[in-house]
Protein backbone atom coordinates (compact mmCIF):
# COMPACT_ATOMS: atom_id res chain seq x y z
CA UNK A 1 0.00 0.00 0.00
CA UNK A 2 1.30 3.67 -0.91
CA UNK A 3 0.16 6.79 0.72
CA UNK A 4 -0.42 9.81 -1.62
CA UNK A 5 3.10 10.49 -2.51
CA UNK A 6 3.87 7.10 -3.94
CA UNK A 7 6.08 5.96 -0.80
CA UNK A 8 5.36 2.78 0.59
CA UNK A 9 3.49 2.58 4.04
CA UNK A 10 3.91 -1.32 5.11
CA UNK A 11 6.31 -3.87 3.97
CA UNK A 12 3.67 -6.56 4.06
CA UNK A 13 1.42 -4.72 1.27
CA UNK A 14 4.10 -3.34 -1.02
CA UNK A 15 4.41 -5.84 -3.85
CA UNK A 16 7.07 -3.54 -6.01
CA UNK A 17 9.69 -4.44 -3.73
CA UNK A 18 8.98 -7.90 -1.84
CA UNK A 19 6.46 -10.38 -3.47
CA UNK A 20 5.32 -11.53 0.40
CA UNK A 21 6.83 -10.57 4.33
CA UNK A 22 8.30 -13.85 4.11
CA UNK A 23 10.98 -12.36 1.41
CA UNK A 24 12.57 -9.88 3.76
CA UNK A 25 14.31 -12.89 4.70
CA UNK A 26 15.37 -14.52 1.06
CA UNK A 27 16.62 -10.67 0.42
CA UNK A 28 18.93 -10.07 3.99
CA UNK A 29 20.03 -13.69 3.19
CA UNK A 30 21.30 -12.15 -0.14
CA UNK A 31 22.76 -9.61 0.86
CA UNK A 32 26.70 -9.26 -0.06
CA UNK A 33 28.56 -9.04 2.93
CA UNK A 34 30.24 -5.75 3.26
CA UNK A 35 33.65 -4.85 5.14
CA UNK A 36 33.93 -2.67 6.64
CA UNK A 37 31.64 -0.86 5.12
CA UNK A 38 27.38 -1.27 5.83
CA UNK A 39 24.44 0.66 4.70
CA UNK A 40 22.54 1.91 6.86
CA UNK A 41 18.81 3.44 6.79
CA UNK A 42 18.38 6.12 9.11
CA UNK A 43 14.15 6.34 8.66
CA UNK A 44 14.08 10.04 9.42
CA UNK A 45 10.97 10.40 7.22
CA UNK A 46 8.88 13.13 9.29
CA UNK A 47 12.24 13.56 11.63
CA UNK A 48 13.77 11.21 14.46
CA UNK A 49 12.18 10.42 17.33
CA UNK A 50 13.31 9.13 20.68
CA UNK A 51 16.32 9.34 21.37
CA UNK A 52 17.32 11.98 19.02
CA UNK A 53 14.60 14.30 19.12
CA UNK A 54 15.18 15.49 16.01
CA UNK A 55 12.30 17.01 14.08
CA UNK A 56 14.83 18.30 11.10
CA UNK A 57 16.20 15.19 10.36
CA UNK A 58 15.45 13.73 7.13
CA UNK A 59 15.74 9.63 6.47
CA UNK A 60 19.13 8.43 4.17
CA UNK A 61 20.61 5.60 3.41
CA UNK A 62 23.63 5.84 5.17
CA UNK A 63 26.97 3.68 3.53
CA UNK A 64 25.94 2.73 -0.05
CA UNK A 65 28.86 1.71 -2.43
CA UNK A 66 28.56 0.48 -6.13
CA UNK A 67 28.12 -3.19 -4.72
CA UNK A 68 25.32 -1.65 -3.02
CA UNK A 69 21.68 -3.49 -4.37
CA UNK A 70 18.45 -4.18 -3.30
CA UNK A 71 18.71 -7.16 -0.81
CA UNK A 72 21.45 -4.63 1.04
CA UNK A 73 18.56 -2.02 1.23
CA UNK A 74 16.24 -4.11 2.95
CA UNK A 75 18.61 -5.72 5.51
CA UNK A 76 19.37 -1.72 6.06
CA UNK A 77 15.97 -1.05 6.46
CA UNK A 78 15.79 -4.45 8.87
CA UNK A 79 18.76 -3.38 11.01
CA UNK A 80 17.51 -0.11 11.62
CA UNK A 81 14.18 -1.15 13.43
CA UNK A 82 16.75 -3.09 15.59
CA UNK A 83 19.32 0.23 16.08
CA UNK A 84 16.61 2.39 17.10
CA UNK A 85 15.26 0.17 20.13
CA UNK A 86 18.83 -0.54 20.53
CA UNK A 87 19.17 3.49 21.25
CA UNK A 88 15.95 3.93 22.96
CA UNK A 89 16.93 1.07 25.58
CA UNK A 90 20.59 2.46 26.54
CA UNK A 91 18.92 6.02 27.23
CA UNK A 92 16.55 4.64 29.28
CA UNK A 93 18.97 2.19 31.10
CA UNK A 94 21.56 5.23 31.57
CA UNK A 95 18.43 7.28 33.00
CA UNK A 96 17.28 4.46 35.22
CA UNK A 97 20.57 3.04 36.25
CA UNK A 98 19.16 -0.27 35.90
CA UNK A 99 20.84 -3.14 33.32
CA UNK A 100 18.69 -4.75 31.44
CA UNK A 101 19.07 -8.49 31.70
CA UNK A 102 16.93 -9.45 28.96
CA UNK A 103 14.37 -8.26 26.38
CA UNK A 104 10.81 -9.37 25.57
CA UNK A 105 9.14 -8.49 21.94
CA UNK A 106 5.57 -9.66 21.22
CA UNK A 107 3.64 -8.65 17.67
CA UNK A 108 4.53 -9.51 14.45
CA UNK A 109 8.12 -8.27 14.15
CA UNK A 110 8.71 -11.57 15.94
CA UNK A 111 7.50 -13.77 12.96
CA UNK A 112 11.15 -12.71 11.69
CA UNK A 113 13.92 -14.70 13.24
CA UNK A 114 16.93 -12.68 11.43
CA UNK A 115 15.43 -9.59 13.17
CA UNK A 116 14.90 -11.03 16.66
CA UNK A 117 18.45 -12.23 16.56
CA UNK A 118 19.76 -9.39 15.52
CA UNK A 119 18.09 -7.36 17.96
CA UNK A 120 19.74 -9.88 20.78
CA UNK A 121 23.13 -9.38 19.88
CA UNK A 122 23.08 -6.01 19.13
CA UNK A 123 22.10 -5.30 23.01
CA UNK A 124 23.96 -8.70 24.01
CA UNK A 125 20.90 -9.78 26.34
CA UNK A 126 18.90 -12.69 25.48
CA UNK A 127 15.71 -12.64 24.11
CA UNK A 128 12.35 -14.32 24.47
CA UNK A 129 10.13 -13.04 21.59
CA UNK A 130 6.17 -14.99 21.98
CA UNK A 131 5.76 -17.35 19.43
CA UNK A 132 1.80 -15.32 19.91
CA UNK A 133 2.43 -12.25 18.06
CA UNK A 134 -0.64 -10.36 19.44
CA UNK A 135 -0.44 -10.47 23.25
CA UNK A 136 -2.65 -7.88 23.74
CA UNK A 137 -5.59 -9.77 22.57
CA UNK A 138 -4.27 -13.33 24.12
CA UNK A 139 -4.51 -11.00 27.92
CA UNK A 140 -8.05 -10.01 26.75
CA UNK A 141 -9.07 -13.76 26.49
CA UNK A 142 -6.93 -14.53 29.85
CA UNK A 143 -9.02 -12.00 31.80
CA UNK A 144 -12.51 -13.42 30.27
CA UNK A 145 -11.77 -16.71 30.64
CA UNK A 146 -10.53 -16.15 34.88
CA UNK A 147 -13.63 -13.95 35.16
CA UNK A 148 -16.19 -16.83 33.91
CA UNK A 149 -13.94 -18.94 36.39
CA UNK A 150 -12.89 -21.20 33.06
CA UNK A 151 -8.95 -21.15 33.87
CA UNK A 152 -6.07 -18.99 35.82
CA UNK A 153 -5.11 -16.28 33.58
CA UNK A 154 -1.31 -15.97 34.88
CA UNK A 155 -1.28 -20.08 34.69
CA UNK A 156 -2.06 -19.98 31.29
CA UNK A 157 -0.17 -17.16 30.25
CA UNK A 158 2.52 -18.71 31.53
CA UNK A 159 2.14 -22.14 29.39
CA UNK A 160 2.57 -19.19 26.05
CA UNK A 161 5.49 -20.84 24.01
CA UNK A 162 8.36 -18.34 23.34
CA UNK A 163 11.07 -18.42 21.43
CA UNK A 164 14.80 -17.86 23.24
CA UNK A 165 17.70 -16.03 21.26
CA UNK A 166 21.14 -15.65 22.84
CA UNK A 167 23.37 -13.50 21.49
CA UNK A 168 26.22 -14.56 19.36
CA UNK A 169 27.75 -11.64 17.52
CA UNK A 170 31.26 -10.58 18.16
CA UNK A 171 31.78 -7.71 20.77
CA UNK A 172 34.30 -6.58 18.17
CA UNK A 173 31.70 -6.61 15.20
CA UNK A 174 28.74 -5.53 17.70
CA UNK A 175 30.95 -2.19 18.48
CA UNK A 176 31.72 -1.43 14.82
CA UNK A 177 27.87 -1.37 13.61
CA UNK A 178 26.91 0.73 16.65
CA UNK A 179 29.51 3.02 15.89
CA UNK A 180 28.61 2.93 12.09
CA UNK A 181 24.83 3.72 13.43
CA UNK A 182 25.90 6.60 15.10
CA UNK A 183 27.61 8.16 12.43
CA UNK A 184 24.71 7.75 10.05
CA UNK A 185 22.19 9.34 13.25
CA UNK A 186 24.47 12.00 12.75
CA UNK A 187 25.06 12.62 9.65
CA UNK A 188 21.24 12.88 9.06
CA UNK A 189 21.68 15.95 11.79
CA UNK A 190 24.06 17.55 10.45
Amino acid sequence: MKDSSGNIRSVESSDSILPYYAGIRYFVFQSVPQKPAVCYLVPAFSGLGAPYWNSGARACFYGMSRTTGKAELVKAAEQAIAFQIDAVIKTLTKASGLKLTDLRADGGATRDNYLMQFQCDLLNVPLLASATEELSGAGAGFVAGQSLGLFNAAEAASKLRKNRYTPMMDALKREELLRGWEQAVHAVQA
